[in-house]
């Protein structure tokens, strides 16, 4: 059985790392901006891998592990944040309410935002047996999985950890339709229809009001592409 594996083991030390705060803006309301003010740690691995089960059947894995924390984050200071956003983007803050709404992605002691403990992907395709002729074919379904990850921090929201969710896709592809410049993909993504969450503001300490985005609904689709 021919395959490949590949592992990774990392540890970074990141010092004056760039850190995501909110703010209100006196033209555009509630927004965001990055400032160096972090200190953090990650350890993880990662593993991926590849195996032809037989001709026509392939199996793709990849797995990831971290370990992160945010060790030290500055105090923040307005108007350097006044400064670096105006020149930035033209869009100066509000004054003393920017400076009373600062909300950080992530306190001290807390895991770096959008990095779940763990993760995996798993992939299984086959190629149809059909004459190369009329082109090549293929159907697969793709397992993903991610675990609880940070999306704010802990002393701002009490729903400060996004839940863990899986996802199941399929896909079909014809390649060189009919020996034409031509590639036809249906896919479905989603099909369990799982309901996860994506993002929460982080605001509900500051403001007493919490927002929050959910991830795409159970959809199919088709895209036809044409090379020159």
């Amino acid at each position: 059985m021919p395959g490949r594996v590949n592992i990774a083991v990392f540890h970074n030390d990141l010092k004056d790392m760039q850190l995501q705060i909110g703010y209100n803006s006196a033209s555009s309301g509630p927004t965001t901006g990055i400032v160096n003010v972090g200190e953090a740690e990650i350890n993880g691995f990662e593993v991926e891998a590849y195996f032809q089960l037989f001709e026509p059947l392939s199996l793709s894995i990849s797995y990831s592990q971290l370990d992160t924390e945010l060790l030290k984050q500055s105090d923040v200071d307005p108007a350097d944040v006044e400064r670096a956003v105006t020149e930035a983007s033209g869009n100066p803050l509000s004054g003393q309410i920017a400076a009373s709404t600062f909300v950080p992605i992530a306190a001290e002691g807390d895991e770096l935002p959008y990095a779940p403990e763990s993760s995996w992907v798993a992939t299984l395709k086959y190629q149809l047996p059909v004459s190369a002729d009329i082109g090549l074919m293929d159907v697969g379904v793709t397992y993903t999985y991610t675990g609880e990850q940070r999306a704010a921090a802990s002393n701002s929201t009490p729903h400060d950890v996004l839940p863990d969710y899986n996802l199941l896709n399929v896909n079909a592809s014809w390649l060189g339709v009919l020996g034409s410049n031509f590639d036809l993909t249906l896919f479905g993504t989603n099909i369990l229809d799982e309901q996860y969450l994506t993002y929460v503001s982080g605001t509900y300490v500051a403001t007493g009001i919490e927002s929050r985005q959910v991830g795409f609904p159970k959809m199919y689709g088709a895209r036809l592409r044409y090379s020159f």
